[in-house]
């Protein structure tokens, strides 16, 4: 590639990144804040429709089952009528069924509200992250990737005290905090899908904002192919079976599943450290979610410094960490110590989470990377039923949930026992490229 080819590229990046990620960000935010926030109704819930702490940690888990069957789908239903109306249509339809979760009224109206909720919000997330492969070269994901997981945890730090506020209104015009905390979000996540219907350019040739040239290179980088030409399944087939993706997804699998039980299980293991009232809860639950906000922003930058083959030794530092930090938890002496540790655990979880996507997005480009990046999220789905149900049964058979912090360190030692294949799938590929000049592992060929 040309400096001046270079230098459109890199043009053309930060444009995206200022005109496609925000609103990308805004998207997966509302999405979050309404998976999420199910977690500060949980009391609520016990009380109004009698949920115990199983049946809300299955209930919270089982979203992922449905999310799971539907991913890939999803994502290439996205590859072939385009972004804008896809993810527009999972916004809205998103939004209604989390109003619609209101009317639950025990637990197996519970269940099918996640049920439901689940395929409504089924490749969102990997749609996501497709759309970062296509509109941005290989070394910008990383970033554009942490802000995306940023919103995330800043849903959970934004979303906590709304949620704790939206609960006060309990009682007015007769319907429950949790009900008036459910109709109010689903109902600004319809606003953001027609928002999202009007303003995002499904391919760079379709940005207002990017010259031709700009578009051009754009799609270069990327290695992108147009959605009407046919597409062979053995390419679908090699994306899905490659070492990469495979590797991608046991990992994604395990900090899944490391994630989802603090997330759902957050409230509660505040209120087994001696914190009580509804605002203060989610206060502290705001506080905490610093953690892994930090994570997201910090982590990448790491790794845009340390450069690709550093994946190994950034998911192994990070993970002997979470460890430590996780095994110390349920016994350290007062609130700060405690806030502070789950803080640290999810700031390693949660960051490393972002090297784990860069490194997945080396190994396809096209559908192929679209059905890649739907697996890799559908397999980690299995860990985010697995999180939330687990967390559920330790909490009902010990009687406190930050006992749930054993399960996370158990799974933050599988994850460092994994980074052997990191490695080892670095060197592979790195021999692989040796021979030529222009094309690696993904297609794509790129200068930072």
């Amino acid at each position: 590639m040309s400096t001046r080819q270079t230098d459109m590229r890199d043009q053309a990046a930060r444009k995206v990144m200022a005109h496609l990620i925000p609103l990308l960000v805004v998207v997966y935010f509302a999405a979050s804040i309404d998976k999420a926030n199910i977690a500060m109704a949980k009391d609520s819930l016990g009380a109004d429709i009698g949920l115990s702490a199983a049946a809300y940690g299955l209930g919270a888990g089982i979203f992922f089952i449905s999310y799971m069957l539907l991913e890939i789908p999803s994502n290439l239903v996205l590859h072939k009528v385009g972004p804008r109306w896809w993810i527009g249509r999972i916004s809205v339809t998103w939004g209604v069924i989390t109003a619609a979760a209101m009317f639950v009224h025990d637990e197996w109206t519970f269940y099918l509200a996640r049920v439901l909720l689940g395929a409504a919000e089924a490749g969102l997330y990997p749609g996501l992250m497709y759309l970062v492969s296509v509109w941005l070269p290989q070394p910008k994901r990383a970033k554009a990737v942490g802000l995306l997981l940023a919103s995330a945890t800043a849903a959970g730090l934004v979303g906590a005290p709304i949620g704790s506020g939206l609960l006060y209104l309990d009682g007015t015009v007769g319907l429950h905090g949790w009900q008036w905390m459910f109709l109010i979000e689903g109902g600004a996540s319809v606003l953001i899908g027609i928002v999202v219907w009007m303003r995002l350019p499904s391919r760079p040739e379709d940005a207002r904002w990017l010259r031709a040239e700009e578009a051009s290179a754009l799609a270069e980088a990327a290695a992108e192919r147009g959605p009407t030409e046919p597409v062979p399944a053995s390419t679908i087939t090699t994306s899905l079976t490659n070492p990469t993706v495979l590797i991608s997804a046991a990992l994604y699998l395990l900090l899944q599943a490391a994630l989802s039980g603090p997330v759902f299980f957050g409230p509660a293991m505040v209120e087994d450290m001696g914190v009580s009232g509804t605002a203060a809860i989610g206060g502290v639950v705001a506080l905490i979610t610093l953690g892994p906000l930090l994570g997201v922003l910090l982590l990448p930058r790491i790794y845009r410094r340390t450069g690709a083959g550093s994946e190994w030794t950034l998911i192994a530092g990070s993970m002997s960490a979470a460890l430590a930090a996780s095994l110390a938890l349920p016994s350290a002496h007062g609130v700060i110590a405690q806030a502070l540790l789950l803080g640290i655990a999810m700031l390693l979880v949660m960051g490393i989470a972002t090297v784990v996507w860069a490194f997945a997005m080396t190994a396809t480009s096209g559908i192929g990377a679209a059905a890649a990046l739907a697996a890799v999220n559908s397999i980690g789905a299995l860990g985010a039923f697995a999180g939330p149900f687990a967390f559920g049964h330790i909490e009902q058979s010990t009687g406190s949930a930050l006992n749930g912090m054993y399960l996370v360190a158990a799974l933050a030692a599988a994850i460092g026992a994994l980074t052997p294949l990191v490695r080892s799938r670095h060197r592979s590929t790195a021999s692989a490229s040796a021979g030529t000049t222009r094309v690696n592992l993904s297609g794509i060929a790129e200068t930072d």
